[in-house]
C-alpha cells in the first residue's frame, strides 16, 4: 500500500472519530448525559468490533472492511467477527478476493439509485471459515434466485435471494 493510500485511510478514520467526538461534545454542552452515554457505548462497541477484526491477522481483508463505506457510494456495511484468537493470515488473500467477488455480483444486480445496507458475519466452524454477506434491498437485475459457485482452493460461494435482500455465503477451508 502506498503512503498516499495510508494517509487517505487515516484521514477518513480521523474524520469519523472527530465527528463522533463533536457529537459527544454537543450532547455535553446541552446537558444530555444519557445521550453521551449512549454515544460512548456505541463508540466502544465499534472499537471492540474493530479489535476483533484486526486481531484476525488478515490485514487486506480488515482494510477492505474498514474502508468499504468510504469507497462504495451505494453500499453500507457493518461487520461482526464471531471468532477470536485465530490467525487468518494464510487465507487473507482468499478472504478478500471472495468478498470482493460477491460485492461485484451484488453491484451488477443493484439499482444505482438505491442505497443498500448490509452486514458481514465471520464465523469459524470446525475446518472452515464461514463469511456471510447480507445486503438488504431490492435487487432487480439478479438472474437466478439461488446460485452455487465452486471457486478454486476448495472455496464455495452460495448466493440466495431472500425476502429483504441477498445473502452471499462464502466457505473457505481453514486448518
Amino acid at each position: 500500500m502506498a503512503e498516499k493510500d495510508i494517509i487517505d485511510v487515516l484521514r477518513m478514520y480521523r474524520h469519523d472519530l472527530m465527528n463522533d467526538l463533536q457529537i459527544v461534545q454537543g450532547y455535553l454542552t446541552m446537558g444530555k448525559t444519557e445521550k453521551v452515554q449512549e454515544k460512548l457505548a456505541a463508540c466502544m462497541n465499534h472499537f471492540d468490533k474493530e479489535r476483533k477484526l484486526i486481531s484476525l491477522n488478515a490485514p487486506k481483508f480488515a482494510l477492505w472492511l474498514i474502508q468499504f463505506n468510504s469507497i462504495h457510494a451505494t453500499f453500507r456495511l457493518t461487520y461482526d467477527i464471531n471468532t477470536e484468537n485465530k490467525n487468518f493470515s494464510a487465507i487473507d488473500n482468499i478472504l478478500l478476493g471472495q468478498c470482493q467477488y460477491c460485492m461485484k455480483v451484488l453491484e451488477k444486480a443493484a439499482d444505482a439509485t438505491e442505497v443498500y445496507e448490509g452486514n458481514v458475519n465471520v464465523d469459524l466452524h470446525e475446518q472452515s471459515v464461514l463469511v456471510q454477506i447480507f445486503m438488504a434491498g431490492i435487487f432487480k437485475k439478479m438472474e437466478n434466485n439461488e446460485t452455487d459457485l465452486k471457486q478454486g482452493q476448495g472455496v464455495t460461494i452460495h448466493m440466495k435471494r431472500v425476502d429483504d435482500g441477498i445473502t452471499c455465503n462464502i466457505e473457505i477451508p481453514f486448518n
